[in-house]
This record gives C-alpha cells, sequence and structure tokens, in this order.
C-alpha cells in the first residue's frame, strides 16, 4: 500500500513540476536587447537550455546556461550560434499556482493515507 501512494505521489509531482514551452516566433528574432529568462534554443546540431541570450544580425549569443543544461558548466561562455543554424527558441514558462496546489493536494493524500493506516479497529 505505501509503495502504491509513493508511487502515484511520485507521478503527480513529476506531471506538476512540468514546464509548458511557447514557441517564440521568428519575427520577434531581431536583433534586441538581451533576452532574460529561461528559453530552449534548438539548433541544427544541438539543443541549449539558456537563461540569457541576445541576437545580432548574423548571430545568436548564449551568456548564461540554465543549470538543468547538458553544456552546463563544460562551455566556455559566451556561445555564439549562426543565426541560420537556429531552428527555433522557445519560451519555458512554468505555473506556480498549479504546481503548490498539486503538490499540497499530494502532500494532505499522503497524510491522509498515513492517518488511515495507522488507526487501529477492534473487532470485539
Amino acid at each position: 500500500m505505501r509503495a502504491a501512494v509513493a508511487s502515484v505521489t511520485a507521478a503527480v509531482l513529476l506531471l506538476a513540476g512540468c514546464s509548458k514551452a511557447v514557441r517564440v516566433p521568428e519575427t520577434k528574432l531581431t536583433p534586441s536587447t538581451e533576452w532574460k529568462g529561461l528559453y530552449r534554443v534548438t539548433t541544427t546540431t544541438d539543443q541549449y537550455a539558456t537563461r540569457d541570450f541576445s541576437i545580432t544580425d548574423s548571430t545568436l549569443v548564449i551568456t548564461k546556461l540554465g543549470g538543468s543544461d547538458e553544456h552546463y558548466g563544460i562551455a566556455k561562455l559566451p556561445l555564439t550560434i549562426p543565426i541560420k543554424d537556429v531552428r527555433t527558441v522557445d519560451k519555458l514558462e512554468h505555473n506556480t499556482t498549479t504546481t503548490t496546489l498539486v503538490v499540497a493536494g499530494a502532500v494532505l493524500f499522503g497524510l491522509f493515507i498515513y492517518g488511515v493506516s495507522t488507526i487501529r479497529i477492534n473487532a470485539d
């Protein structure tokens, strides 16, 4: 029973922690000030989770990688990628209100199951 409750709770937390990606239209990928926030940049050969990048006439320059990126701590920054090699840029959004409600519900459900499982029933 405890394994089932743990499995359900883990699945709910995993689903709640997922973010959604919103594609940034190509028309907005023009030379501008730096882009801040969590973005996923997909190129013809690789993918980057970045927190800070800028766009010039011919390049996309990544100045800060996200901690979840496989290149984090390895790649020498700034990374300069030719704009012709950039396939997509997605803004990663996370709904903290939904996550908080789902996690709180999972915790309350776990406490309820724990409480029910510790009740002793006497059938005398």
